[in-house]
């Protein structure tokens, strides 16, 4: 991103040591970032900003400083963005799940892609890359098939566990009560269990063995197989599960029955949300691991089933709670198809499919390629793509578990044209070796993350060029963006 242009009105300002507590004023924004911060300049120095939209004039204060740059916190707005627009959310001033709510669609698209361009160019060394202008959600509002509200402790008696999403670049959590991008069901759901979690004594989980409940993932697909709804939730706790926690308000657990362990309390939580939600799945997960993820490492507890299915264009397929799946499923549909659109498919190509979770989209080009081959090193998604590929009746395509390596490749043809769509933190690098030897002659490389993607690309410019970006509005209201990158093998 540029960084050019400067304030006038710092110019004329006596220079400043920018210590911690420093106030800046007034600051012009003059881009955005793509973390959801803002840009300005004063005296010469650039200044991040955690928050602010271009063209407004605000002040801030000062937290840090490095060698190049400052990094200060907005503390008011002297001057409107010539962009803003009121929120629609009763929680937008805290919650961080929206972060770019009071920036104007059409700004917030236009910004994605010169994103795009930019890292392309920067960081991907593409001269004067082509990127087409964001496809558009199909809806804004309700558009999540998934959504992670995580657990905080509270800090009344009476509220000691806290259910919600994180407020921006926070761990603090905001207990939402209408949130737009899910359903009324879920938001009724949800307020059952924040209930029903204090009823039971049930403690958020805080690190080094304190506490218990971490995240209650919600998964409501918009495909309602024969009319019916599909509602299927994971509870991440800690491995805490035997310890007797605090006694519920009605009293029961004491006196002549014994206490219920968080184990127990769990497996209770979950029977009374499906008995009062329609739930069709409940699945307790227990997560070891420090690291902050709404990724479950082990199942305690099931009731009903863990799978539901979701619908992309022609496709159904049927996903395990703990694979992962496009969380816009309107845009996945649009997404697919462009795949679809740039692979260059006649019918005679081996496709190989890397990342491949549940199949998805190998099984969507399935009518359009010879045979076709995912690769995923999740042992679940694996045979779940392995089963919808049966259930659809597509013998041509084939999935392999584990990391690619020469004895897994040994035994599969060639491929003409490949998929990518791996995690945020892009390709792995036994990946990107193959990818440069590779004879096949197209890369469709699908990202969650521009500048992991650009990173990529750089290091495949020996064998790769590019030939365009379409970036995709995946996740609007953020500075999140998906793109798909084709690329073309060099020869000659």
């Amino acid at each position: 991103m540029s960084h050019s242009q400067s304030s006038p009105e710092g110019a004329q300002q006596p220079a400043l040591a920018y210590e911690a507590g420093t106030l800046l004023e007034p600051l012009t924004v003059t881009d955005l970032t793509v973390d959801g911060g803002a840009v300005a300049r004063h005296q010469g120095h650039v200044v991040f900003l955690d928050a602010g939209l271009p063209g407004e004039v605000l002040s801030a204060r000062v937290v840090k400083r490095t060698r190049r740059v400052v990094h200060a916190q907005r503390e008011r707005s002297l001057h409107p963005s010539p962009h803003a627009v009121d929120p629609w959310c009763p929680h937008a001033a805290d919650c961080g799940a929206c972060s770019w709510q009071h920036l104007s669609p059409e700004a917030a698209l236009a910004w994605k892609q010169k994103h795009v361009r930019e890292t392309l160019a920067r960081i991907g060394k593409v001269v004067e890359p082509d990127v087409s202008p964001l496809v558009p959600s199909p809806r804004d509002r309700g558009y999540r098939n998934k959504m992670s509200f995580a657990f905080a402790p509270g800090e009344t008696p009476d509220r000691k566990t806290l259910l919600g999403l994180r407020r921006f670049r926070e761990q603090s959590v905001v207990e939402v009560t209408d949130c737009g991008l899910q359903t009324p069901e879920v938001m009724r759901m949800l307020a059952g269990a924040r209930q029903l979690v204090n009823k039971l004594g049930l403690e958020a989980w805080q690190g080094r063995g304190a506490g218990y409940l971490r995240f209650l993932v919600v998964h409501m697909p918009m495909f309602e197989p024969m009319g019916k709804k599909q509602i299927v939730v994971e509870c991440i706790t800690g491995d805490d599960h035997r310890r007797i926690g605090a006694v519920r308000e009605d009293g029961r657990g004491d006196g002549d029955k014994k206490p219920l362990s968080n184990a127990d309390k769990v497996r209770e939580l979950g029977q009374a949300l499906m008995k009062d939600f329609g739930l069709t799945g409940f699945v307790h997960s227990e997560r070891r691991h420090p690291a902050d993820l709404a990724q479950g490492e082990r199942r305690v507890f099931l009731a009903g089933s863990g799978k539901y299915q979701e619908r992309f264009g022609h496709l159904v397929l049927t996903v395990p709670h703990n694979a992962f799946l496009q969380t816009n499923t309107d845009l996945a549909a649009l997404l697919y198809a462009g795949v679809a659109e740039e692979a260059g498919l006649t019918g005679r190509e081996v496709l190989w499919d890397l990342y491949s979770g549940v199949g998805g989209m190998a099984l969507y080009l399935a009518e359009r390629v010879k045979e076709a081959h995912g690769f995923e090193i999740q042992a679940e998604a694996v045979a779940a793509a392995r089963k919808n590929s049966e259930r659809l009746g597509h013998a041509h395509c084939h999935f392999h578990h584990g990391a690619l390596s020469p004895s897994l490749l040994a035994a599969v043809p060639r491929p003409d044209v490949i998929i990518a769509d791996p995690p945020r933190a892009g390709i792995d690098e036994p990946v990107l070796k193959l990818l440069l030897t590779t004879p096949a002659r197209r890369l469709v490389y699908v990202s969650c993350d521009p500048g992991t993607q650009a990173r990529d690309i750089a290091r495949l410019a020996p064998a790769w060029k590019v030939l365009r970006g379409r970036p995709y509005d995946m996740f609007p209201y953020t500075p999140h963006v998906e793109t798909l990158v084709i690329l073309d093998r060099i020869t000659g």
